[in-house]
């Protein structure tokens, strides 16, 4: 008797086990074939409904284990099996040796991903029974040419022709199978239960179509309901799938019955139960009472939606409820790595069943890095750091790491990894060489092996070597012991799974390729095809647990409650797009009289069906959950199903939201608490409940690192920083410091003392960086005017001189750069021409600067108060002692007055924009022009006059301009000198008498007299800023001699922030300026009005009794 009975899964269940039970006890032998997800639990449902301890006569069997069962009793196919990661790999493989004879797909055949599609085309195509040439006799005989399915069924020809008569897949497994199923006696005069499915495969209605021949009984249990009313696309799928098997049926002349069972009474919650009928109906009942055991809750994020499920189930299973009866349902796989995580915050016994890619896995990661690394002779950085820092390298983590660092600022690239290191001072190399050798030389020896090997056997004998070289087997079998000896079941079992299927794929790669050579180019490719199809899963570590799942892939037996998450609009998608498009399909099913897979509309209601089934699942609580937002604070929208949930049940209050915050009502677990004090001692809203739990966080040895760093967090971080006295005491440097350091300080005092201070090491790279090209610069400027300003010639000189002179200058600055970044890549090389090209038109600009002016280069580099050169500027303490203030003017020049006093000029050369602003000098970031130019006057002695302190520009700026002309004007104004000057027309003249000036913005109207400026400044005023930067100066020493550390960014009169260009903002954690308590801002102040201000205060002071 074969009988199709429909209903929903409960019922279903209790059929098939009283099914189960009268035949067991009436002596008859029991097949019970089941999804291979439900194995494991089915053999334990089966005893206990049973009641009995173990059984002889029942096999609890899915279709891949009835396969093996087969095998192993009727004879082995002789042929050597394959799986999908084989069929992959020689799809991967057919890809380019057909390349030529490709259309469609000729250029796809390297996309990621395109050789998985792939597969599973030919599978889907191999599994309806037809053939390639029937295929491609249908295509012939077509009016219109499909160069898409004819490329498929080329490729579907070449795969069969390479399987033929030595190989076979999972489609070739079936078949074979099936015959010798069919040979056998095999399962004859059984009972055969079939319970799980959501729909019959043409192989599953292959199969059960020949158990049902031999079965005495045959009964198939499918979810379906035929109600009126009822939305019928939501069971279409199964009905349609039971019409295609009772068609086998007939063929075999067969009886068979098809029945709905009866719902019958139920013990379910009024509403869950209202729900359950109602939801796939078209037009659904209204429930007016409150719906007692739903509940409806919309999280701020997913993360949320956890927290809130956790706190329930830790509730249920206090209050004795068994964690067997509670299962969770994922509407989105992404949530499963946190669920994991929170359910063991509040010490939730669970087990997540999702499967995880086996590309994903650390051993995987370190074989394709090792032969990426020498593909091509590649050896890219992100490849070779990836192994390095592998738990499966030679060398460890911390050692990887200094290699890593190592590499990158030595610019060790390409084949350098393949060579003795020679860069970098030699207590280092001594260091670096050993680790590069240690870590390099398996892949060296990988690489030599493969390219002698000359079959597919040497080259996989190859990578096996390479694994036995880093000593991957031992690593898995520490690591395996490890994991469980931590409590780590399901990561060990996961640990062990990675070594056997790389050790299958590789066992599959040699029966594949046989005698073929590999390719070393596409070595990585082709294993890297095979292992996207693997997946890892594992067993649940224990049988009392809450089970978690994703929608469709996780069976529950009747729990009490239920929690399904992630209910978010698109969570029921049915993913990316097959190679065959539902067109393509249904005219292939209409032309060749079979049966593809489901169309994309069909899928959809299959996972509308797996929503259903897990929503009418419970029978006292249903949870449902979305999240207002990802976590990246993105918004989202609720599942289109939970509006109409809403509709139905007028009482149904929606909870949570974005104005609500999930609490802990009470302590639960010691991770949670920790969360949840945070929030409650920032709030003020302790109780002695909750002090009492803290102080327990606090001593608890377990816990008590974590809690003191919650305390600390709590606390917060005060930005108002100073050191302790002896601390001050024990890092209190010489009397001497630098303007530049005193600069830094005015930025930022925590800045400071982590630079100068603390002094990270900071990893930098093989590459050009901003302060090398600022160095290049300065020294590229300094040779040339020392080497021009002697020369008669130099005020005769063109442009074309000019640059021939500085070409002199780079010829020996260059000379070096072949073993330097500058020559180092094509960028840098790039980059390097560029910044010659700077210099040799800086030095037209100097040049012809100084053509227009009375002013002379006079010391260039010129160092003061460095224990060589001139003397410092002496700063008086408070304490009574001196600080001696050291620095190095950039270039000093010097021109005689009409009246034969001595002018001096300031040049600071700077490779960016600089403006010198009041506001900025007034807060000590812009001390450079003044104290310089008072050192100057120091230097030169009383008669010596300030003429101006300005910044030049290094800098080829791009500019817009329809003729050259115009375009040389622009080019030129944008390396003016840009500072302050003594307010003398006589002494502007001096400084560059072109028409219009050629070094400097126009100062004086035609008339010869001043035009109003705010940087033109009489000598009364240039002394006052002059006084001010001292007085700057020595208030800034004062704070960092008495340990000042305040965390207070100065954003200066440009509206930039020190903090945009700070390595250090991990260490002060400030992540927006405009939140710091104590960032400081440039007061809006001119020049000008700066000085006015302060001579006006001394005047005032000078005036008091």
């Amino acid at each position: 008797m074969i009988q199709i009975v429909g209903g929903l899964s409960n019922a279903l269940w209790e059929a098939a086990m009283q099914r189960l039970k009268t035949s067991y006890e009436s002596g008859r032998s029991v097949l019970l074939l089941v999804p291979e997800q439900y194995t494991l639990q089915a053999e334990r449902d089966t005893l206990e409904t049973l009641q009995v301890k173990g059984f002889f006569r029942v096999q609890v069997l899915s279709p891949s284990r009835l396969a093996t069962y087969v095998f192993d009793r009727a004879g082995q196919d002789p042929r050597v099996m394959i799986d999908e990661r084989g069929q992959t790999m020689t799809l991967a493989r057919l890809l380019w040796n057909l390349k030529d004879e490709l259309v469609y797909y000729a250029k796809a055949r390297g996309k990621p991903g395109f050789a998985q599609k792939l597969t599973e085309a030919i599978s889907e195509l191999k599994s309806t029974g037809i053939t390639p040439e029937e295929l491609g006799a249908w295509l012939s005989a077509q009016e219109v040419e499909q160069p898409k399915l004819r490329d498929l069924a080329t490729l579907f020809s070449a795969y069969e022709d390479q399987m033929a008569g030595q190989l076979a897949d999972a489609q070739d497994k079936e078949q074979e199978m099936l015959r010798r199923l069919q040979a056998s006696a095999l399962f004859a005069g059984h009972d055969v239960i079939v319970y799980g499915f959501d729909l019959l495969t043409p192989p599953l209605i292959r199969l059960l179509s020949l158990l049902a021949q031999r079965a005495d009984n045959l009964l198939l249990t499918l979810v379906m309901a035929r109600e009126e009313g009822r939305a019928s696309d939501l069971f279409a799928p199964v009905i349609t799938s039971a019409t295609l098997f009772t068609r086998e049926l007939e063929k075999l002349s067969l009886p068979w019955q098809w029945d709905v069972l009866a719902e019958g009474k139920q013990d379910k919650q009024p509403a869950l139960l209202h729900l359950q009928h109602q939801l796939t109906r078209l037009k659904q009942a209204v429930f007016t009472d409150p719906p007692e055991g739903l509940r409806l809750f919309a999280g701020k994020t997913p993360h949320e939606e956890m927290r809130r499920i956790a706190q329930l189930i830790h509730a249920q299973l206090k209050a004795g409820t068994d964690p067997r009866d509670i299962a969770i349902f994922m509407a989105q796989e992404s949530y499963a790595p946190l669920l994991s995580s929170v359910l063991s915050d509040y010490d939730i016994p669970h087990f997540v069943s999702v499967k995880e890619p086996l590309l994903a896995q650390p051993l995987i990661r370190c074989l394709l890095d090792a032969l990426t690394c020498i593909q091509s002779a590649a050896w890219r950085p992100l490849d070779v750091f990836s192994y390095l820092k592998s738990p499966y390298s030679p060398i460890t983590a911390e050692e990887a790491f200094l290699l890593e660092n190592y590499a990158r600022e030595n610019g060790i690239r390409g084949k350098r990894w393949t060579l003795p290191f020679t860069r970098g001072e030699e207590d280092i190399l001594l260091v670096m060489e050993p680790l590069r050798a240690r870590a390099i030389t398996p892949i060296v020896a990988l690489r030599d092996r493969l390219n002698k090997a000359r079959t597919a056997e040497a080259s996989i004998d190859a990578l096996l070597a390479f694994l036995t070289d880093i000593k991957a087997q031992e690593r898995v079998l520490e690591m395996d012991i490890t994991l469980s000896e931590q409590g780590m079941l399901e990561e060990a079992q996961r640990a062990r799974q990675v070594w056997e299927q790389l050790m299958g794929l590789m066992e599959q790669m040699n029966q594949l390729l046989g005698k073929e050579r590999i390719p070393l180019g596409r070595f990585a490719e082709w294993l890297r095809a095979g292992l996207s199809m693997s997946m890892l899963s594992a067993l649940p570590p224990m049988q009392h647990c809450v089970q978690a799942g994703v929608l469709g892939q996780l069976m529950v037996r009747e729990p009490k409650a239920v929690y399904i998450l992630g209910l978010n609009n698109g969570a029921l998608d049915v993913g990316s797009e097959t190679l065959m498009k539902d067109r393509e399909r249904e005219q292939l099913e209409e032309g060749l009289d079979i049966t593809l897979n489901l169309k994309r509309q069909e899928l959809e209601n299959i996972r509308m069906l797996d929503l259903w089934k897990a929503i009418a699942a419970p029978t006292q609580q249903l949870h449902l959950s979305y999240a207002l937002s990802d976590d990246e604070g993105r918004a989202l929208s609720p599942l289109i199903e939970l509006g109409r949930i809403k509709r139905m049940f007028t009482q149904l209050v929606e909870e949570g939201g974005a104005l609500h915050t999930l609490r802990e009502s009470q302590p639960l677990t010691p991770m949670a608490a920790l969360d949840e004090v945070a929030v409650l001692i920032k709030n003020g809203e302790m109780d002695e409940t909750w002090w009492t739990a803290w102080s327990w966080l606090l001593n608890a040895p377990d816990w008590q690192h974590k809690a003191r760093g919650i305390a600390r967090m709590i606390k917060g971080d005060d930005p108002n920083k100073a050191l302790p006295a002896d601390a001050v005491q024990n890092t209190r440097q010489p009397g001497v410091t630098s303007v530049s350091r005193l600069e830094s300080y005015a930025a930022c005092p925590f800045r400071h003392f982590v630079d100068y201070r603390l002094m990270p090491y900071v990893r930098r790279e093989w590459e050009l960086q901003p302060a090398d090209l600022g160095s290049f610069y300065h020294d590229a400027m300094d040779r040339f005017v020392r080497r021009v300003k002697d020369k008669p010639d130099w005020l005769l000189m063109d442009e074309k001189a000019s640059q021939a002179e500085m070409d002199q200058v780079l010829g020996e600055l260059t000379q070096d750069w072949a073993d330097g970044p500058w020559a180092d890549t094509s960028r840098a090389k790039h980059n390097a021409r560029a910044a010659i090209s700077l210099c040799r038109r800086m030095a037209w600009a100097i040049t012809e600067g100084r053509q227009h002016s009375a002013f002379a280069p006079r010391e260039s580099e010129l160092t003061f108060g460095q224990g060589r050169g001139y003397p410092p500027i002496a700063l008086p303490m408070k304490d009574g002692s001196t600080l001696d203030l050291r620095g190095m003017i950039d270039r000093l020049d010097t021109a005689i007055s009409p009246d034969d006093q001595l002018l001096l000029r300031i040049i600071d050369y700077k490779s960016s924009q600089h403006e010198l602003r009041g506001g900025d000098l007034e807060a000590g970031v812009q001390l450079q022009l003044m104290l310089y130019l008072k050192a100057a006057l120091d230097l030169m002695g009383e008669d010596a006059v300030p003429a101006g302190a300005f910044y030049q520009r290094l800098g080829d700026p791009l500019v817009r301009a329809d003729d050259p002309a115009r375009a040389e004007s622009q080019r030129r104004r944008q390396v003016y000198l840009e500072g302050v000057l003594l307010a003398d027309p006589d002494i502007i003249r001096l400084m560059d008498d072109g028409t219009p000036p050629v070094s400097m913005s126009k100062k004086l109207n035609a008339s010869g007299e001043l035009m109003k400026s705010n940087k033109v400044l009489n000598r009364e005023e240039l002394q006052s800023l002059m006084d001010l930067a001292q007085e700057r100066s020595r208030e800034l020493a004062e704070d960092i001699l008495r340990g000042v550390i305040t965390r207070a960014p100065f954003i200066d009169g440009a509206g930039r922030a020190v903090c945009e260009f700070c390595e250090y903002q991990g260490m002060c954690r400030t992540e927006k300026i405009q939140t710091e308590p104590l960032a400081r801002k440039s007061r809006k102040v001119d020049l000008k009005t700066l000085a006015q201000e302060r001579l006006t205060r001394s005047a005032g002071k000078r005036k008091a009794p």
